[in-house]
């Protein structure tokens, strides 16, 4: 086994006629078709899309990078000719350390959109790569002076920043500071607001009581931890955009905005120009012309929020064998109450539900059932849950998923030993099957994940033999066991499951699983 991880580190006319017009009014009536079903799911698709931008936002907020390419990869599902889920995706791989994966998707999204922004990108971290490699000593001056140019013209398209705008929206008080950190709240003003001001993110938040919330504001002056703000006002008309150049013209924002935009004055006869995003209004004060700077102010005006006390949990439920997103599965609620909903097409899910204990069990028929419990307290938005969900297995199988964190960023499933035929095998990312004489699919890796998270799953369909299952870390970063999110979940033939999490010893090596005809051992080592 030692050998082989070392091994590793090294890796008739008129009959003509009706039918060419019998094919043109088909062509035709299809293409009607088509237009009508494209209006009437456009604004749907949209909306998705947008929705996954900004869920996207918020685990690269919280530093969930897993989930975080899982929203980017739905909305480039949903909308694969718009540039921005491609841009952040990259953003996302580069964050981890990833800038393979970031260039590709770069160049399926240069592609696709021939987006100018990407395509600097793209230079960018192609250029990045050359450095660390033994040709970038080599690199000519006038190659060099290329790749600056094109970084530097380039001219990135500006656009509204969705996510950002949704997230300081969308989320209470307790959520900004989750978010941001400890706001400063400041003195209530005669109209009754009471600001706090996000120093880092340069904004404000407005709260006050009103008919919605007569109890937004605590007796000691302070919002309470679930108010929602009223306004948001930023310092920088500049932070409420995407690579905003110096200005911004009227024409600009009317592409920008999507509609037409008049110039107006505010009671101190300042200017400004508003439009709606969603349901909130985006005002931008401007000159008289209509051009935005970026030192401009720039206001949120939000939709009432009535206070809950209720706490959200979210999670996406993943198939095993797959890595994807499993939809239609029954998640039921029981403790303070009795809940149950489905995950969506892409196997997320969310449901309010009251502060206290509660236990989960997801259901799917063909699947192994999961459950889980949790303690919610009020007002808490609890999204950092994955669960993984086996199909039913058949007599003389079993399977292994190994699960983790951000980091480290690649660990992988080994599994090695002797068929009783006396085959020996052994099974990982090069050689992802191994057969016997009794099934020619007798070891299967069924996904092979390289960015963090998992799952990563081995499927064994014949236990006539005796195995060993580790887990190495490719890339050596030496943080296994002392992170201590790596954990292995064994589905049995029998519907059973057990969770073996990983032992804080492990630096680069584990040994987890010992399996000798079916009967499964526990050896949880350091290797």
């Amino acid at each position: 086994m030692t050998d082989d991880m070392q091994d590793l580190n090294n890796k008739g006319g008129s009959k003509i006629t009706a039918v060419l017009v019998g094919l043109l009014l088909i062509v035709l009536l299809s293409i009607g078709g088509l237009i009508s079903y494209r209006l009437l799911n456009s604004s749907g698709t949209e909306k998705k899309y947008t929705e996954y931008l900004a869920s996207a936002e918020r685990y690269v907020a919280s530093q969930d990078y897993a989930q975080a390419i899982i929203s980017l990869r739905n909305a480039i599902n949903e909308n694969a000719s718009d540039y921005r889920a491609y841009y952040e995706l990259a953003r996302v791989y580069e964050l981890q350390g990833d800038i393979d994966n970031g260039i590709h998707i770069l160049e399926l999204g240069y592609n696709r959109t021939q987006s100018r922004t990407l395509a600097q990108y793209l230079d960018e971290l192609r250029y990045r790569v050359s450095e660390e490699t033994e040709g970038a000593n080599n690199t000519s001056a006038t190659d060099y002076a290329t790749v600056v140019e094109k970084s530097e013209n380039a001219v990135r398209e500006t656009y509204l920043d969705e996510s950002k705008i949704n997230i300081v929206s969308s989320n209470t008080q307790d959520g900004l500071t989750r978010l941001y950190g400890q706001g400063e709240v400041q003195a209530k003003q005669p109209d009754g607001f009471v600001p706090v001001y996000y120093s880092a993110q340069k904004f404000t938040a407005y709260y006050r009581n009103s008919a919605d919330n007569p109890n937004a504001i605590s007796n000691d002056g302070r919002p309470v931890f679930n108010a929602y703000p009223e306004m948001i006002r930023f310092d920088k008309a500049s932070l409420v955009f995407k690579y905003f150049n110096s200005s911004l013209s009227m024409r600009e924002l009317v592409t920008i905005a999507g509609r037409s935009l008049k110039v107006r004055e505010d009671e101190a006869s300042n200017h400004y120009i508003e439009f709606s995003y969603s349901d909130i209004t985006v005002r931008l004060y401007c000159d008289e012309g209509g051009t935005v700077r970026q030192d401009d102010i720039a206001w949120l005006y939000l939709p009432p929020h009535v206070l809950s006390v209720k706490a959200v949990y979210k999670g996406q439920v993943v198939d095993a064998t797959t890595g994807r997103g499993l939809s239609g599965v029954s998640c039921s609620f029981s403790g303070n109450g009795y809940h149950s909903i489905s995950t969506d097409s892409n196997g997320f899910f969310s449901i309010e539900l009251d502060p206290g204990f509660w236990n989960l069990r997801l259901t799917k028929e063909g699947y192994m059932e999961v459950s889980d419990s949790f303690t919610l307290s009020s007002g808490e938005i609890n999204s950092d849950n994955v669960y993984i969900m086996s199909e039913n297995l058949q007599t003389g199988q079993i399977r292994i998923v190994l699960t983790w964190g951000a980091l480290p960023s690649d660990l992988d499933s080994h599994l090695e030993g002797t068929f009783d035929n006396g085959g020996s095998f052994h099974v990982f990312f090069s050689n992802r099957r191994a057969s016997s004489s009794n099934n020619d699919n007798s070891v299967e890796l069924d996904v092979d994940d390289t960015t963090g998270y998992g799952p990563e799953t081995i499927t064994i369909n014949d236990l006539e033999g005796v195995y060993d299952y580790y887990v190495v870390d490719y890339r050596s970063e030496g943080t296994m066991g002392e992170l201590g999110e790596a954990k292995v979940t064994v589905f049995m033939q029998d519907g059973s499951s057990q969770v073996i999490p990983v032992n804080p010893e492990c630096i680069n090596g584990w040994y987890v699983l010992h399996i000798d005809h079916g009967n499964v051992s526990v050896i949880d080592e350091s290797l």
